[in-house]
């Protein structure tokens, strides 16, 4: 019955987490607050989490997983697919662009180490998936060279602090080709992977990676409760 309960407070942590830091943000969200609304210690809260990072690190797992399915449902190509992996940057940048709260959210993952290095090693595995056949001859040390150059650039194009007058889908296509570029696509390919996310509403997926992402962390709590 102890570990059951431990198990519970755990998800109520987590889904407690993804509503404020999506509701008021990750920076002005804390872990004193989310003790007092559920009325544990902080000393217990910490035995779970012990920083904030940690909770951010858990749900930038679970904010990943939910892109998939949300990209799954959107496009033809699957959701591990190179226009899959563009199109969740793109969606990331427009959101961005349009949420105070989610661009720190989204922002915070890539300031903290522990979230980003998961976030790192998850995005390496991807590319080595995506980017394979443009890139034969690399390593495992080649891929995660690479993707520690690309999340700078992420991070640089969700920030947009010094484009601020350029129209996001010039911003968009300038990302994506120098994204692209970092793992050997050829140009032909790259143009014809930008233009056709350029015809998908990615504000509408960007707005769905956040209008539904605590009920998802809801959803598979409950199952894991179950199970």
């Amino acid at each position: 019955m102890a570990q059951r309960e431990r198990f519970q407070t755990k998800n109520e942590i987590i889904k407690l987490a993804s509503q404020m830091f999506l509701t008021q943000g990750y920076t002005e969200s804390s872990t004193k607050k989310m003790a007092e609304k559920l009325n544990i210690s902080v000393g217990n809260l910490a035995y779970h989490f012990p920083t904030k990072e940690h909770l951010l690190a858990e749900l930038t797992e679970k904010l990943c997983d939910y892109h998939l399915l949300v990209l799954e449902a959107e496009i033809d190509e699957g959701s591990t697919s190179l226009l899959a992996y563009l199109l969740e940057l793109t969606s990331m940048m427009a959101v961005c662009e349009e949420n105070e709260v989610a661009k720190d959210l989204y922002t915070s993952v890539y300031k903290h180490s522990i979230p980003l290095t998961l976030m790192r090693k998850a995005d390496t595995q991807k590319a080595n998936q995506i980017f394979a056949e443009y890139c034969p001859d690399w390593t495992e040390e080649d891929f995660t060279l690479t993707e520690n150059a690309v999340s700078g650039i992420e991070y640089a194009s969700l920030m947009k602090e010094n484009a601020q007058e350029i129209p996001l889908d010039k911003r968009i296509v300038k990302t994506l080709n120098v994204v692209m570029k970092a793992y050997n696509v050829p140009e032909d390919i790259r143009k014809q992977k930008i233009k056709k996310v350029l015809k998908i509403d990615y504000r509408k997926i960007g707005s769905q990676f956040i209008k539904g992402f605590s009920k998802y962390v809801e959803t598979i709590n409950q199952q894991a409760l179950k199970a």
